[in-house]
Parts: structure tokens; C-alpha cells; sequence
């Protein structure tokens, strides 16, 4: 690769949302749940979006409604819940709704468009002036379903076969213990829902084909509403567990979930929830806003299924294969699985209840013409009504979202390195290449013999860099190292303040580097992670260690990084990675970048603090970061002071900076979860200290909620810069924001836990008391 030149990666990885579009793409569902905006305006959206793939699924199967045909009336059904004028307690209920709405739109939303591009467009007659032949039809569907499944793996929040993230425990709190993911691949029934669309699409007999469909939409809507518990637990319980305890109104967001309650506690929930479903709860429909406790209203043009009990084998343990599927057999399996038989649902908020409402509410209305506007299916889908304040939260929108291309960074000093040399470093790996004839590998197998040794190497390797560094003059010599966890240990909380509103924004703004995370990491279940695991990585180097002996935390991190890099690049290389737009995955210049993003960033907030640092320290914690990033993988740059690393640092900034669509999503991760750790009524401060205190640029092109609380950060800002550049009050307010990023920060590092090469980091191990971050899946015992 090295005499390859490299194409523009910007084609492949800007992204510019289109929000306003009506087309039926993946590109378009992706922007609408992505982009952060505000919840009712998403809603709207979304609403909009199932009504448009809806309409398009209509072609496919003319007067039979599919999944997205509800999915519209549900979504405006949850629109309610985001506007409800209660002060306090309806921004409680409509946070859980709203995120829960949002999760499933960006996993069935996606997949309905891709299966829309892909079968949906095989199923059409090539040749409208020839009659189609019914077997190339079939052929081409079924090509077409087989690159569905493929390309679903890459859009998908959780990739088809991996684990349900879901435990035992939170499955008994929502009522149903027989049903629940855990141990099952997640979405396994939303491949199935779609493989039975595929043949509803090639077959001719209708009642046949109205079967298939209502298999369709049973498996869609069982996948739905899986990812769906959370939200409704949490939607029903948050606000009366919020008058309940009245105390943890002064606490954090984490603590307030993580807060286990009394069982009488639950138990009032719980009957709360039995009379909400019975007397509340309403399922909005075209034609009438349907209460679910009461039966299920009969339709004109009803599915007929069988409700004489079989004996047939648990739905969740089945091996699935559609083109084996005997229809009716099926159908009566999935209702006998659920006891459908149209009666009112009990609790809404038990998976069983929900699915056998919705299961019937499909079978009695699916072919129902009121869907249909003058019930006339040739006449389109009947829509929902937009909120008078749509247009203008749309406009507004749209306003924010503009880049501003009009600034340019400026540094005193030239960049120290050409475009020519960063892009051959862009070339080079920074780790040693695994044998090109290994298996599989992955972090777990390290334990395997081939694996251990090439772990070896990888040491080996470290070590050797290492000499280079700790000669006198060296950037990490002793002096050097002492100065620099001098520093460190001063500013503690204000570094990890740093880390996470300047240094990994600044890092998520790359959009060539960022995208080696958004391949190999899971985002949307475990978005703090990557920011936990980096403030792991900093303890290890400059609180867990003293030096880099070979059995120490920060030489077993540095050599467990490279060799995680080396193993995600493998994977990588077997994704068919674009070499030639991107250079190497994880290449000298990125890890070069990584290692200035480390230093200068902070300091460039304490600049906007206005926190004086003495030179020295600067230039040797600059050194410091400079000679970890050789230690995995970067040359020795011709920088040694922080002047030179800033020019350095703005260099490549120019090279990589662009609104990508994994930096977007990092970056509100990583917002969303710093917040949960302020006190609930001061949660702006997370969005508006990062819009403050972070690089302008940046906060542009990651769209940090557009400044939620700027106003108000930028007080905050400016107390603790007037604090801090004063000598008599430097030392409190130094001790102010200790204690608070005790509190607030230092939580988040007991998830910082890679294995094999990392350990979570035990209660009472470091600097003060650790509590436990969020855990969303026992809600709500947790």
C-alpha cells in the first residue's frame, strides 16, 4: 500500500442529513434518527417516514396493510405522551417514550428501506411491455433477499446474530420470563419478518399472500415491541417512582435508575399500570382511537386463524426457514404461543399482554379499507395531522444545521509536518501485521498459543520503543515523565473534564479516524464506553503506575491496545475496508493524532477557563502523550514543545475534519451519558459545558444539541474562569471541581473494562468511592 495514492475519503463519509426528504432510503431513516433535534420534532418525522414506506409497501401488496401501517398511527399515538403539559413529570415519561420510539425506528425504519431498495425493487417487472415470468420473478427476489441480509448487517443498531443484550432479572420485572431475548440472537424474528414479506411479494394466491404478510407484520411487531419494554416500563413507573421518592429529586440521573426500590414500591406500579391499560391506554387508529383493555374490535375483512389449542414447540427455541413454512401452521403457532384471542389486555406493560392484543388488532384490520383513503386502496394510505408547530421546528432545524465553512484556525507556529509525509504515514500500520494465514481471531481467543505469541511480539515491539523514549532527551526520559504526572495530578478532574467536552470530541470529529470506531465498536447499546475505556487508559498511564515496568498497568495497556488494533484491523480487512480512500485502518497519522488529542485539546480549554499553566508543564506533558503515541505506533514527530504540537494537531485537523455520521452518534453518546451524572435539574450543563468549553468547529460539526443550555454554561464558564484566574479563590474552586468531577466523572470509569488486557476497575480502587454507571436492562430493580 505504500506507493498507493490515496482517493478523497469526503464522497464516502461527510454526511449531509436531508431531513426534509420524502424519499424511502436507508440514508434518509438514518438522518432522521440521528441527527440530534428535538424529540417531538423526530416524532414528527418519523411518523412521516412510516406513512411514506407504508405507502411504497402498498405497491407490493395492494390492500393488505403491513407493519409500517400501524407503525404510523403508533408512532403519532406516542406523540402525545412527548407533549404532556405536566412540569417536571412529563419530561420524565416523555424521555423514556421518546428514546424508545427513536430505537425502533432506527432498526425497523432502516431495514424496511433497505428492504424496500433491494426486494422490493427485484419484485418489479424489469420489462413492463413484456408480461414478467413468475420463476425469474421468484429468482430475482430471492437474490435480492440474500443482499438484504448481507447489507442489514451494516445498518442494523445490533448486527443480525448478536446477543440480546437484555438479563433475566429485567424480564421478570415487565411480566413475561418465558419470552425474553436473553441467550437468543436479537434480531432473528425481524430477519424472519421480512423473509415472509419476500414471499407474500412473489405469490399469487391472495389469501395465501394476506397470511404471509400477517406473518410479517406478527414477527415485526413481536421485534418491536422486545426493544420497546424498557421504554414502556419506564414510560408507566418514572413518574410515580418520582413522586415516591421525593429525595432523589436532588440526585443524579444515574443514581435516580439505579435507585432499588421497595417491593411495595413496585407493586404500586404495578397496579397503576393494570388500571392505566384498562381505563387509559389507546392505540390511535385512522378510524378511531382504540383502548386496548377493552376487545379487540372486529374487522370487516378479518384473517381467519384457528384458535383451537396444538401442542407445538416454545416460538423463541424454533429454526426458523421460511421457505419451509407451512403458512396456517405457523400462523397458529405464533397465536397459540400467545393466547390471542382478542380480549383486552390486562398490563400493558407485560410483552405477552401487548403481543396478543396487537396480534389480533393485525388479523382483524390488516385487510381493513378503512386504512385506505375513501376506502379505496388505489387512493393512497390515510396520514395523520402534523402539529401546527411542525413547519417551524423544521425550519429552525434545518437553520441549525448549517456548517459554518467561513472559520479558519490559526497557529502561531507552522505544522512541523507536510501533507506528504502524514499521508505516508497514513499508509502504515502502527502495530505489528497479524500472519496473513491466521484463523479467526479476537480478544477472547489471546489466551490461544498462536495468539499469546503474537501477543508477544507486540510486547516485544512496545518494549523496544520504549529504550528509545527513556534516554536522556527522550520525550518520555525521566524528567519528563515526572513533570508530566506532576501536571496530571494538579488538574486532575479538569483534564478528565477536558478529555471528555475537548480531546474526544476534537477525536470524534475526524472522520477518517472515527470510522475504525464506528466499525469495530458497538455505538448505540454501550456509547459511554469508548469515553470510559479512554479515561481507563489515562489512569493506568499516570495514576496506576509510577513507570512502565513490564508488569505494570500502563505497559500492559499500551501492549493490550496494540493488539486489540491489530486484531480489529484483521477484521477490518475481511469487512473489505476502502484502502484507498482511508489509507490503513488505525495508521501512524491517526494514532499520532490520538496522541496530541490527549494534551493540546485540554489545554486549549484551560485557555477558554483561563487557567494558567507553566510553560514547561505544557511542553512536557505535550512530550509526554507525544511518546505514548510512539509506544503504539507513531513515529517520533519533530515536535517538542506545545506550540508545536498545536500546529501539528490544527494540521491534521484540516485534513480529516468533516459531520460524519459515527461522530455524530459518538458524540451525542458521550453527551447523553456525562449528563446522567449531573444532578437532574442541572442535566443542560453536559450539551452546554461541551458547546462552551469545546472547539467551535467541532460543536458545528458534531451538532452538540445545538447549544442546549449555552447560555447558561457560558455563566457557569465564566464564574469558574474568573475563580480560577484569580490567586486567592484558585485553590477552591481547584477543590470545588474536584469534589463535583468526583461525583460526576470518575463513575463512568469502572465500565473502562477490555478484556483479556484490562480489569474493571474495583469500588474504592483509585481516587474516591466509585458508584456504579447506569444499568439500563434490570430496570426497574437495578
Amino acid at each position: 500500500m505504500s506507493g498507493t495514492p490515496l482517493n478523497d475519503w469526503r464522497p464516502i463519509l461527510e454526511w449531509a442529513p436531508n431531513i426534509e426528504s420524502r424519499e424511502c432510503t436507508v440514508e434518509r431513516v438514518q438522518a432522521i434518527a440521528f441527527t440530534p433535534m428535538d424529540t417531538t420534532l423526530r416524532n414528527e418525522l418519523i411518523t412521516r417516514t412510516y406513512f411514506d414506506l407504508a405507502e411504497h409497501m402498498a405497491t407490493h401488496f395492494e390492500s393488505d396493510a403491513t407493519w409500517t401501517t400501524l407503525g404510523q398511527w403508533a408512532s403519532h399515538t406516542i406523540g402525545s405522551f412527548l407533549t404532556l403539559p405536566v412540569p417536571v413529570l412529563g419530561r420524565v415519561i416523555a424521555r423514556s417514550f421518546g428514546h424508545g420510539n427513536r430505537e425502533v425506528f432506527a432498526d425497523l425504519g432502516s431495514a424496511q428501506a433497505l428492504f424496500l431498495e433491494t426486494v422490493g425493487e427485484a419484485a418489479k417487472n424489469p420489462n413492463p411491455n413484456l408480461v414478467d415470468d413468475p420463476d425469474d420473478r421468484i429468482e430475482r427476489v430471492r437474490r435480492a433477499l440474500m443482499t438484504f441480509r448481507t447489507r442489514l448487517r451494516k445498518i442494523l443498531i445490533v448486527p443480525p446474530g448478536a446477543e440480546a443484550a437484555a438479563a433475566e432479572p429485567f424480564w421478570e420485572t415487565v411480566g413475561i420470563t418465558d419470552k425474553h431475548p436473553d441467550g437468543e440472537p436479537r434480531n432473528r424474528l425481524l430477519l424472519v419478518g421480512f423473509e415472509a414479506y419476500a414471499a407474500a411479494i412473489v405469490e399469487d394466491d391472495v389469501d395465501v399472500r394476506s397470511k404471509l404478510v400477517l406473518i410479517g407484520n406478527c414477527l415485526l411487531a413481536l421485534h418491536e415491541q422486545r426493544i420497546l419494554s424498557l421504554a414502556i416500563s419506564m414510560g408507566f413507573r418514572s413518574w410515580l417512582r418520582t413522586l415516591t421518592r421525593p429525595n432523589l429529586l436532588i440526585g443524579t440521573q444515574r443514581e435516580w435508575r439505579n435507585a432499588r426500590p421497595r417491593m411495595w414500591r413496585v407493586s404500586l406500579e404495578d397496579r397503576w399500570i393494570r388500571f392505566a391499560t384498562k381505563h387509559f391506554v389507546r392505540v390511535d387508529l385512522p378510524w378511531a382511537s382504540v383502548p386496548v383493555g377493552k376487545p379487540v374490535p372486529k374487522g370487516d375483512h378479518a384473517i381467519h386463524i384457528d384458535t383451537d389449542k396444538l401442542s407445538v414447540r416454545p416460538l423463541a427455541r424454533r429454526q426458523f426457514d421460511i421457505e419451509e413454512l407451512e403458512v396456517d401452521d405457523f400462523l397458529q403457532e405464533l397465536f397459540d404461543e400467545f393466547a390471542v384471542d382478542g380480549s383486552p389486555a390486562k398490563n400493558w406493560n407485560v410483552l405477552g399482554d401487548r403481543m396478543a392484543y396487537i396480534f389480533a388488532l393485525f388479523a382483524e384490520h390488516q385487510r381493513s379499507p378503512r386504512w385506505w383513503n375513501d376506502d379505496q386502496p388505489g387512493n393512497g394510505l390515510k396520514v395523520s395531522k402534523r402539529r401546527p408547530e411542525f413547519t417551524r421546528q423544521l425550519a429552525t432545524q434545518l437553520e441549525r444545521m448549517r456548517i459554518d465553512t467561513g472559520r479558519e484556525a490559526s497557529s502561531a507556529k507552522p505544522s512541523p509536518m507536510t501533507d506528504d509525509e502524514l499521508d505516508v504515514l497514513r499508509r502504515k500500520a502502527s502495530y505489528p501485521l497479524l500472519d496473513p494465514g491466521a484463523g479467526p481471531v479476537s480478544m477472547r481467543g489471546a489466551t490461544d498459543p498462536a495468539m499469546a505469541q503474537f501477543k508477544e511480539q507486540v510486547a516485544a515491539n512496545t518494549r523496544e520503543r520504549l529504550e528509545t523514549l527513556r534516554k536522556p532527551g527522550g520525550l518520555l526520559d525521566p524528567a519528563t515523565v515526572r513533570a508530566a504526572r506532576r501536571m496530571f495530578e494538579q488538574n486532575e478532574t479538569l483534564i478528565f473534564l477536558g478529555l471528555f467536552v475537548r480531546s474526544l470530541p476534537d477525536a470524534y470529529a475526524a472522520a477518517s479516524g472515527v470510522q475504525v470506531i464506528s466499525e469495530v465498536s458497538d455505538l448505540a447499546a454501550d456509547p459511554m464506553r469508548r469515553a470510559s475505556e479512554t479515561a481507563q487508559f489515562i489512569a493506568d498511564l499516570l495514576i496506576r503506575s509510577s513507570n512502565f515496568e513490564d508488569n505494570g498497568s500502563a505497559m500492559q495497556s499500551i501492549i493490550g491496545v496494540r493488539f486489540m488494533h491489530s486484531i480489529a484491523a484483521r477484521h477490518l480487512e475481511d469487512a473489505d475496508w476502502n484502502y484507498r480512500a482511508l489509507g490503513v485502518p488505525v495508521n501512524q497519522e491517526d494514532v499520532l493524532a490520538t496522541g496530541l488529542s490527549f494534551s493540546v485539546p485540554v489545554f486549549e480549554m484551560f485557555d477558554v477557563l483561563g487557567l494558567r499553566v507553566d510553560s514547561n508543564d505544557r511542553d512536557a506533558y505535550v512530550r509526554f502523550w507525544l511518546g505514548i503515541g510512539h509506544l503504539m505506533g507513531a513515529p517520533i514527530p519533530p515536535a517538542r514543545t506545545y506550540d508545536e504540537g498545536l500546529a501539528l494537531a490544527q494540521h491534521i485537523r484540516r485534513r480529516h475534519r468533516a459531520r460524519n455520521l459515527s461522530g455524530v452518534r459518538l458524540t451525542e453518546g458521550l453527551v447523553d451519558g456525562i449528563g446522567s451524572g449531573f444532578l437532574r435539574g442541572l442535566g443542560w450543563m453536559s450539551p452546554g459545558l461541551t458547546a462552551v468549553l469545546g472547539d467551535e468547529e467541532v460543536i458545528d460539526l458534531l451538532m452538540v444539541e445545538h447549544g442546549h443550555g449555552r447560555t447558561r454554561s457560558r455563566i457557569v464558564a465564566g464564574v469558574l474562569r474568573l475563580g480560577l484566574g484569580n490567586r486567592v479563590t484558585c485553590s477552591l474552586f481547584r477543590r470545588v471541581i474536584s469534589i463535583a468531577g468526583e461525583r460526576t466523572l470518575q463513575p463512568y470509569f469502572a465500565v473502562g473494562s477490555s478484556r483479556p488486557f484490562r480489569r474493571v476497575l474495583e469500588r474504592g480502587e483509585g481516587k474516591g468511592e466509585l458508584i456504579t454507571v447506569i444499568d439500563r436492562d434490570p430496570w426497574p430493580y437495578g
